[in-house]
């Protein structure tokens, strides 16, 4: 997989950046679901804390950045 990132010429920032998407629509999708059944929100908090974590890791981004509907701080989610 390295050998084609780096055969198109992206860097890793510019890889995390275009591909977040996908992490936080599903992330989004479980988070309405665990909502709407009632269940227990903490595994998914902390999921959620884990991807953004390695997200900004590998975008190079400091938490103000992530979009405050992504902060693990944001009522919904804690």
């Amino acid at each position: 997989m390295a050998d084609r990132v780096a055969s198109i010429e992206v860097q890793a920032e510019d890889a995390a950046l275009l591909c977040l998407c996908a992490p936080l629509a599903a992330l989004s999708l479980l988070r309405r679901m665990y909502h709407q059944f009632g269940w227990d929100m903490e595994p998914l908090t902390t999921a959620t804390q884990d991807v953004l974590a390695t997200w900004q890791r590998v975008a190079l981004l400091q938490p103000e950045e992530v979009p405050a509907t992504f902060r693990p701080e944001q009522e919904g989610l804690a």
